[in-house]
């Protein structure tokens, strides 16, 4: 993959300069105006974060998010040395190469038998950062010190668009597992887990397990895996959800999000919306409800979240019911209350106090390693 700084022009970098100011004076602008604001978030920092990375977002193309952050593999290894010791895990890097270009980047006790299994949000177009870092170390950490049980985190880093596009970081997904269970990894002892992109990720991985996609490593299992937590899946790239217009106050904004689904999408057999060409792999909200029959053989729980003010809501709540109507039990759905979109994950990152839904989606996750 280039570097990303060679992505990146002088012309561009001074406009990113001027673009971060922006995003920073809306910030401060949403602070002075906090204590009076009809809607916000239910802290400060929550809401003027909100406004820094929408502005920031909506205003940056993508060369000049991925130059602005650091790399996968960097942000990893920066964790490592800043803050695993501090969160309680080994300070030393490990990373395994998978078929297909991607890495899978290790947390935890290596020869634990239990495995989060975590693919990070970006729209495929940014980064694994500290806040999903922080977030599946933080579920580590609490299975232990309730149970003493190991569990290691196994992050993917896959190839980022535009530097490969769809079913790329689809297949990375399947490799990734599959390397995972070539360990001698029980899928009963692996929860498989993602936010915003990676949230689709999971179930892109579940339709494969159902109905393995061509040329793709086949998985299967004669045990189920323990189970899915998808956390604001991006289900549908060309949704007409009312949630899309109602939820303006999101940090994510409808044209940057279609304006990053038509890169990952561009020259493929998805491009234009045209997923009947590619099955139903690529856009989950699209499949209909027999496409998932049967899952209840191939993961024992699902669960999914969405904030309330997220353009995503309408998407993850109508799927949500779709696979309870499918599956009947082992479906839970948790809306959360004034939230937005991947709200765990941002408040991870700016260490603050854990939501009621990071609650929530701890214990979850706790329940499916240790029961």
């Amino acid at each position: 993959m280039p570097s990303q700084s060679e992505s990146l022009t002088l012309s561009e970098r001074f406009t990113l300069v001027l673009r971060v100011g922006a995003a920073g004076l809306h910030a401060c602008a949403a602070g002075i105006t906090y204590p009076f604001a009809s809607k916000k978030l239910s802290t400060l920092g929550r809401d003027t974060s909100r406004v820094f990375i929408r502005h920031l977002v909506k205003r940056c193309n993508i060369a000049q998010l991925q130059w602005l952050l650091p790399s996968s593999t960097k942000a990893y290894l920066t964790w490592i040395k800043v803050e695993a010791s501090k969160q309680g895990a080994p300070s030393i890097p490990v990373i395994d190469e998978v078929k297909g270009g991607a890495k899978i980047h290790w947390i935890g006790d290596k020869t634990a038998k239990k495995v989060i299994f975590f693919m990070h949000s970006g729209g495929f177009v940014l980064p694994l950062n500290n806040g999903h870092l922080n977030l599946a170390n933080s579920f580590r950490r609490y299975i232990f010190d309730n149970s003493q049980i190991a569990v290691k985190v196994a992050f993917l880093e896959y190839t980022l668009v535009p530097h490969a596009i769809y079913p790329t970081q689809f297949r990375q997904a399947v490799e990734a597992l599959k390397h995972i269970l070539d360990l001698n990894i029980s899928p009963s002892d692996i929860v498989i887990c993602g936010d915003s992109a990676g949230g689709l990720l999971c179930f892109q991985l579940l339709s494969h397990l159902l109905h393995p996609y061509p040329s793709f490593p086949v998985i299967s299992s004669d045990v189920p895996f323990a189970g899915i937590l998808s956390m604001s899946p991006w289900l549908i790239f060309d949704s007409m959800a009312p949630s899309y217009v109602d939820n303006g106050f999101d940090v994510l904004i409808p044209s940057q999000l279609r304006y990053w689904a038509d890169t990952f999408r561009n020259g493929t057999l998805i491009q234009n919306g045209s997923s009947e060409n590619d099955g139903y792999w690529a856009e989950p909200r699209k499949a209909p409800n027999d496409w998932w029959s049967g899952s209840e053989r191939v993961v024992n729980n699902i669960m999914l979240t969405s904030g309330a003010w997220e353009i995503l809501h309408d998407d993850v709540q109508d799927f949500g019911k779709l696979l309870k109507e499918v599956r009947g039990d082992g479906v839970d759905v948790v809306e959360e209350a004034d939230g937005i979109h991947i709200g765990p994950t941002m408040d991870s990152g700016a260490h603050r106090l854990p939501s009621e839904l990071t609650g929530i989606i701890t214990r979850w996750v706790y329940e499916r390693l240790t029961t």
